[in-house]
């Protein structure tokens, strides 16, 4: 048979409760939260701004952009990429067509997109864009030669 004891009663471990100061009994389960001293407000304060710093610090430091190992002719070929060793255009044909916003009509109508490329070949002084022009016509012959002439 088990015996109960009381917290804090005869032969009990643990102390007695204390009475409280305006005479009522102390009740279980209620967890009352102790006031915070404008000491340890501010404290806390620079507690979580230091937190905050550190954390907006540490993230600053992360690189955005990474790198992969190539091997020296992965790098030279990825590098001098052009219609004549590719299927694919050159870093700068690439630049010109952004820079015109040219991308997106390029791949769905070429014909066009070259059309609207020699307007802007003709009012621009830029060699890069004639080198585009060229360059995109001579992927765009290659292409249609492969596919039958079509």
């Amino acid at each position: 048979m088990k015996t109960r004891t009381r917290i804090g009663g005869a032969g009990s471990p643990l102390p007695a409760a204390r009475p409280r100061k305006d005479g009522g009994v102390p009740q279980c389960g209620k967890v009352t939260r102790p006031t915070q001293t404008p000491e340890i407000r501010s404290t806390l304060w620079r507690l979580h701004s230091f937190v905050l710093a550190a954390l907006i610090a540490l993230t600053g430091c992360r690189t955005p952009i990474g790198a992969d190992l190539a091997s020296p002719r992965q790098a030279y070929l990825n590098l001098h990429r052009n219609a004549l060793n590719s299927s694919d255009c050159s870093g700068d044909a690439q630049v010109v067509l952004h820079r015109y916003n040219l991308e997106t009509p390029f791949e769905k109508n070429p014909d066009a997109t070259l059309k609207q490329l020699q307007a802007i070949a003709c009012a621009d002084d830029r060699r890069d864009v004639l080198y585009a022009l060229s360059e995109l016509n001579y992927l765009n012959a290659e292409g249609r030669r492969r596919n039958g002439g079509q």
